[in-house]
C-alpha cells in the first residue's frame, strides 16, 4: 500500500513536471516576445533619439534663422509654429517610448523571477523523482526481505526438529556422563582416601626427619665456637728407607656425625700435609689444630696424602 501511493503521488508529481515544464515554455515564449517587443523599443528609442538631435540641429538652424531674418518673422511664424509644434510632438513620443520601455524592461524582469520560480520547481521536482526510485528501491528490497524471511523460517523449523532430536540425544547422553561421573566419583573417593594415608605417611617421616635435623641442629649449636671438624689427630715419627726420620700427623678417628665423617674423603691413618693450601709439614700437633680449628659454619679445606700399598711406603 506504501508503495502504491508512493506510485500515486508519483504519477501527481510527473503531472505537475509536465504542467511546470508547459509553463516554463509559455514563460520562455512570453520571455522571447518581450525581447522582441524591448528590442523594437530600444530601436523606436534610438530612432526618436536620432530624430530629437535632428531637431534640436533644426532648432537650431531656427534660431539663427530668426536672428537673420528678423525682417522675415512675420513670413517665416508659420514654420517656426509648426517646426515648434513637431518637435513637442516628438519629444512626446520620446517620452512615451521611454515608458513603453520602461515598462517592458519591468516585465522581463517580472518573466526571469517567474522563470527562477519554475526552475526551483523544477528541481524540486527531480527531488521527488529521486525519493520515488529509493521508494521503488525500498518497496523491491522489502519485498526481497520477505523472501528472505520466508526461506529462514523454513530452515529455522527445520533447525528445530534437528535441535529436538539432538536434545534428545543430549539427554541420553547426558544420563550416560551422569552414571560414568557418578562411577568417577566413587574412583576418586577411594584414590583420595589412599592419597590421604600416603600423605600421612609421608608427612609422619617428615616429621621423623626434622626432629633429626633439629636435634642435628641443636647438637651443632651446643659444639663450642671455634670448633674443629670432628677428627682426631695424632703425631707419628717414621724411619726412612735412607735411614732417616720423618714426623707426620695422621688421622687418628673420626667423629660420627661429624664433619670429618660426614664428608665421606677422610679415611683414618690419612696424612694432612696442606691445610687452605698452605703446606703444614713440620708443624707441632697444637699448631695444626690451631690451623683446621675455626667459627661454626665456615669451611676448610685438607689435603690429604694416603698409604695404598701393602708394605707401607
Amino acid at each position: 500500500e506504501d508503495a502504491m501511493r508512493k506510485a500515486q503521488s508519483v504519477g501527481e508529481l510527473e503531472q505537475k513536471l509536465a504542467q511546470a515544464l508547459s509553463d516554463k515554455e509559455a514563460a520562455a515564449q512570453q520571455a522571447r516576445i518581450a525581447s522582441a517587443e524591448l528590442q523594437a523599443a530600444n530601436a523606436a528609442r534610438t530612432r526618436i533619439e536620432e530624430e530629437q538631435r535632428a531637431t534640436f540641429g533644426e532648432r537650431e538652424m531656427l534660431k539663427g534663422d530668426v536672428a537673420r531674418l528678423t525682417q522675415e518673422r512675420d513670413a517665416g511664424a508659420a514654420g517656426l509654429k509648426d517646426a515648434l509644434e513637431r518637435s513637442a510632438e516628438l519629444n512626446a513620443k520620446l517620452v512615451d517610448a521611454q515608458g513603453d520601455a520602461w515598462q517592458k524592461a519591468a516585465a522581463l524582469e517580472n518573466l526571469e523571477g517567474r522563470m527562477q520560480d519554475v526552475q526551483m520547481q523544477l528541481e524540486g521536482l527531480q527531488e521527488v523523482k529521486r525519493e520515488v526510485v529509493g521508494a521503488r528501491a525500498k518497496a523491491r528490497e522489502a519485498s526481497d526481505l520477505a523472501d528472505a524471511l520466508s526461506a529462514e523460517n523454513k530452515r529455522l523449523t527445520d533447525s528445530e526438529l534437528k535441535a529436538r532430536s539432538e536434545m534428545q540425544a543430549a539427554l541420553t547422553r547426558v544420563g550416560d556422563l551422569e552414571s560414568q561421573l557418578t562411577e568417577q566419583r566413587l574412583q576418586m573417593l577411594n584414590e583420595f582416601k589412599a592419597n590421604e594415608r600416603a600423605i600421612k605417611d609421608e608427612l609422619a617421616h617428615v616429621l621423623n626427619e626434622r626432629e633429626g635435623l633439629q636435634a642435628e641442629l641443636d647438637r651443632y649449636y651446643a659444639m663450642p665456637n671455634p670448633t674443629g671438624i670432628g677428627m682426631g689427630l695424632e703425631e707419628t715419627v717414621e724411619r726412612l728407607p735412607t735411614g732417616g726420620t720423618v714426623k707426620t700427623l695422621k688421622v687418628k678417628e673420626l667423629m660420627p656425625g661429624m664433619s670429618a665423617d660426614l664428608a665421606g674423603c677422610i679415611q683414618i691413618h690419612d696424612d694432612i700435609i696442606e691445610v687452605d693450601g698452605i703446606n703444614c709439614v713440620g708443624l707441632t700437633l697444637d699448631e695444626l689444630k690451631a690451623k683446621i680449628a675455626g667459627r661454626r659454619g665456615t669451611k676448610v679445606t685438607l689435603k690429604m696424602m694416603r698409604d695404598t700399598s701393602d708394605d707401607n711406603v
